[in-house]
């Protein structure tokens, strides 16, 4: 590693700057210098025989915990201010005599002397100095007990390589409340610092060279600029914004700050600007930051905004003044950001949002290891996370986060926006080392088994987007082909799906995989493409959380896991439609149709147990069998031939409310045709109860009913605003014309049931001729087992062990609950099976046919049982296919 050495004044002394008064500290060593965090340095009579002390910690991150690193926090928000080089601000701990102070000096430092300052003489008398390299692996060093040191205390005699530094106070002076300090300071004794090579220089100067100028792609608006500089105060604050704000349902105030000063940065910044290198403009970037870091507003009902949302607004004109203010001064700004990486490890899109953070401050502090840290946490997020309920990658393909729910639609595409991002400024850097082949397949994994097969066109599924459903989608519909270009460039071998991916989206061409069945066992989804259409069914279970009301965000979503469906063949039948939802109504559910019952708090976590899928990669089955608001139903949708067949049985419900089920609420795109004997067009802003309902057809999907009663078709305008489901949304009325069916069961339905039959990309004609000729047998829907066959496919969900005989005299039975999918051709059987409640070993289905002897095939007078091995470890709950010959 290099050595730095700083020379500077001829005498070792801090000059401290309050008003007129300057205190005079003459000592050994030197004290950092700051007035109002502004280094001051003199740059006359230097004498080259003496040195001005180099501050380690100056600028670095800091943790506080009450009793351990591993105790809760105390003040964090303040933290900063022990190592910001002022000694007029300090930090206060909570009222309790022991605490940690964990400071991270960015790289392995030789450390010999430490100094404390204490603010009003409120020192300790009991201590603990604890080092280490790595921040799991600290030993305690030193130990102090019945000391009294107020003003100042000094610990040196020592010498320790150490990256992490601890100080745990142990004792007060004989004073009630928190600790006071406004400053720690490290040194060693030879006064080095070891810094970067030329090597790591220069992947540092890259990737910040990189990173402004991806701020700087655009010019700048600079319309406020003017009234923004001539509005600041003098301290670097406006007396317009809200400082003491801790409430976000408005949006949080203080970030008002530093939006202003990220605009004033670009302008400052960008040659095209009228303000470009202005140096009034240039100063006061410099006091809004400081100002902001001084006072350290904070969030109290989200935090988000505490570690992630004010320091990502912060590191933006903090990176552009780079070259623009002195190091040290540099130092003293960037201390407002923290490396908080080690904290959010598997924390999925909260650790790459961290690590940008890092990155930033990195970047700034010319810090080539908190850099490579921040690298090395975004690729961490490439890895299979297989405990179900942490957050990250499945190894079906799916995105987790908070808890065991599928974002895949939100901080999944997000995070792969930011790893493709990453890995592309990586590009000819030592960083580019940390995503290994490894980590390259797990994100083509991401990309093309998840994302992929959870998008159509220009739209995610909306089951995927937990919250943010309750948000105009201003961003991240679909997958952004900015990712997909560097895919292309990434991952060559698949560069002609990338391609295809990205004409689907900006062109509407062909889907890239078309006839493909996928279930995602980890999320409790199952998705199928065809070349242009889409459709899903979104279930839950004990072993996923369906999805999330939180900050007052998608406050009437409870229905959404339970039986969603989303079918799309021009990717826009759900687009913005949620505020105008009639969400007792969302399409595919059972639901009581009473608007309070659509209410949700917290987290929708799955109860049942029962609940899966199977799939062939072709065709699959899913179902649940569920209780919640008190409805029970048991809900089966079967995905053969590109056609949705949708079955519900032991619906009831004794609450005294209507019970539904909604086959579809999307947007009124062309006119509706129905068949309840004759063929007809429904007229606009109707709404029609139909007992005999054949058919009807819209937006080139039809929708087939048999034996099905009290089906009610709508085309009509319906209204809301965002505000209705977030708290936080536009009040203003929003009005769209909706295209909805549903069944009605009526009131307090006791062990209904209702069938239905989706298919998706037919002309009218295409589709009328369907409808006459499908080949479907129902064979059972009740609460023991729902079997159907639809030519020769078969699908089976036992609810339990049961048996079940088909028109064309195939009987079979299971042993244990299990779904099952048979394909029959000539005399072969493929067979897929899964077990619902993720718990069973094996199971075993018999057959009335002989098959061929094989593992696991038994001979019985009358026909065969199969016992069907089934998957462990990151697997339960998938498929197992096998093929069977019958004699």
């Amino acid at each position: 590693m290099k050595i730095k050495k700083l020379t500077f004044n001829a005498v070792n002394l801090t000059k401290f700057l309050k008003g007129s008064a300057i205190l005079l500290l003459f000592s050994s060593f030197v004290i950092s210098c700051h007035d109002n965090d502004v280094i001051e340095k003199e740059e006359d009579n230097q004498d080259p025989d003496t040195e001005e002390s180099i501050n380690l910690a100056l600028g670095k991150t800091v943790e506080t915990r009450i009793n351990s690193i591993t105790g809760s926090g105390s003040n964090t928000e303040k933290a900063n201010l022990m190592t910001d080089g002022d000694l007029t601000t300090y930090w206060e701990s909570a009222d309790s005599y022991k605490h940690s102070i964990l400071i991270d000096l960015g790289s392995v430092q030789e450390v010999s002397k430490i100094v404390v300052h204490w603010i009003d003489e409120r020192g300790c008398n009991a201590y603990s100095l604890n080092f280490g390299k790595e921040k799991d692996k600290i030993v305690s060093v030193i130990s102090r007990n019945d000391v009294e040191e107020k003003a100042v205390s000094t610990f040196e005699g020592f010498k320790e390589e150490a990256r992490y530094v601890e100080l745990v106070l142990r004792g007060r002076l004989g004073y009630t409340g928190g600790y006071r300090i406004s400053e720690i300071e490290i040194y060693n004794e030879d006064n080095i610092e070891y810094t970067n090579t030329p090597e790591e220089q220069k992947a540092l100067d890259t990737i910040t060279e990189r990173l402004i100028a991806s701020y700087l792609s655009d010019i700048p608006d600079d319309k406020n600029i003017e009234s923004f500089s001539k509005s600041m105060q003098a301290d670097g604050s406006w007396t317009d914004i809200d400082y003491n704000d801790q409430i976000s349902a408005d949006g949080w105030k203080p970030n008002g700050h530093l939006n202003r000063l990220k605009a004033m940065a670009l302008n400052y910044k960008h040659p095209e600007s009228k303000f470009f290198n202005n140096a009034t403009l240039l100063q006061q970037i410099e006091k809004g930051l400081l100002c902001f870091k001084k006072k350290a507003p904070s969030c109290s009902d989200n935090w988000w905004y505490n570690d992630i949302g004010a320091p990502q607004a912060y590191m933006i004109p903090l990176l552009l003044l780079k070259g623009h203010i002195s190091h040290e001064n540099m130092l003293v700004a960037a201390a407002y950001l923290k490396d908080k990486i080690e904290s959010y490890i598997g924390g999925g899109k909260n650790l790459s949002w961290i690590a940008e953070i890092a990155m930033h401050k990195g970047c700034a502090e010319d810090n080539y290891s908190t850099v490579q840290h921040a690298f090395k946490a975004i690729a961490s997020t490439l890895s299979i996370v297989s405990e179900q309920g942490k957050e990250g990658i499945k190894i079906d393909g799916s995105f987790h986060q908070h808890h065991a729910q599928i974002y895949s639609g939100g901080y999944g595409m997000s995070l792969t926006d930011d790893v493709s991002k990453f890995m592309e400024m990586s590009v000819d850097t030592q960083f580019a080392n940390e995503f290994t082949l490894e980590k390259k397949e797990i994100f083509q994994k991401l990309l093309l088994e998840g994302h992929l097969l959870l998008s159509f066109r220009n739209s995610i599924d909306f089951g995927t987007r937990g919250r943010n459903i309750s948000r105009p989608t201003s961003e991240y519909t679909t997958v952004p082909v900015d990712v997909l270009e560097r895919a292309v460039v990434g991952d060559p071998a698949n560069a002609g799906i990338y391609r295809a991916w990205i004409n689907h989206i900006n062109s509407g061409t062909a889907f890239p995989k078309a006839n493909v069945n996928k279930h995602f066992w980890k999320s409790d989804m199952m998705t199928q493409h065809g070349e242009n259409f889409y459709m899903s069914a979104k279930i839950i279970s004990k072993r996923t959380y369906g999805t999330e009301s939180l900050n007052n965000e998608n406050i009437k979503g409870y229905n959404l896991p339970l039986g969603a469906t989303n079918i799309m063949t021009t990717g826009k039948e759900y687009d913005n439609i949620y505020p105008v939802w009639d969400w007792t109504r969302i399409p595919g559910t059972t639901a009581i149709g009473n608007q309070d019952k659509t209410s949700l708090e917290g987290y929708q976590i799955g109860n049942n147990e029962f609940g899966g899928g199977v799939s062939d990669g072709v065709n699959g089955i899913i179902a649940y069998k569920g209780k919640y608001n008190e409805l029970q139903a048991n809900k089966a949708y079967f995905f053969f031939d590109n056609m949705m067949f949708c079955i519900g049985s032991d619906i009831s419900y004794v609450q005294n409310d209507n019970v539904l089920t909604s086959v579809e609420q999307n947007l009124l795109n062309g006119e509706v045709i129905y068949n309840d004997g004759q063929e007809k067009q429904l007229s606009s802003n109707s709404n029609m109860q139909l007992k005999q309902l054949k058919w009807v057809y819209h937006n080139n999907t039809g929708y087939i009913f048999r034996g099905t009663d009290n089906v009610t078709i709508q085309n009509m305008p319906q209204a809301g605003s965002w505000k209705d489901i977030n708290a936080t949304g536009e009040s203003g009325l929003i009005d769209k014309n909706v295209f909805s069916v549903w069944i009605n069961h009526g009131l307090n339905p006791e062990n209904a049931s209702y069938q239905y039959i989706v298919v998706p990309d037919k002309s009218i004609d295409a589709f009328r001729d369907l409808a006459e000729q499908i080949d479907l047998y129902i064979a059972q829907n009740d609460g023991s087992v729902q079997a159907i066959r639809e030519g020769n496919k078969y699908g089976f969900v036992f609810y339990k062990s049961a048996s079940t005989k088909m028109d064309d005299g195939l009987v079979i039975s299971s042993d244990k609950p299990s779904i099952v999918f048979i394909e029959k051709k000539g005399n072969t059987y493929t067979i897929a099976v899964s077990d619902p409640t993720y718990t069973q070993a094996n199971v075993t289905l018999t057959l009335n046919k002989k098959m061929i002897e094989k593992s696991g095939v038994t001979i019985t007078e009358q026909g065969s049982n199969i016992i069907f091995t089934l998957p462990v470890g990151d697997y339960v709950g998938s498929s197992v296919v096998d093929v069977f010959t019958e004699k």
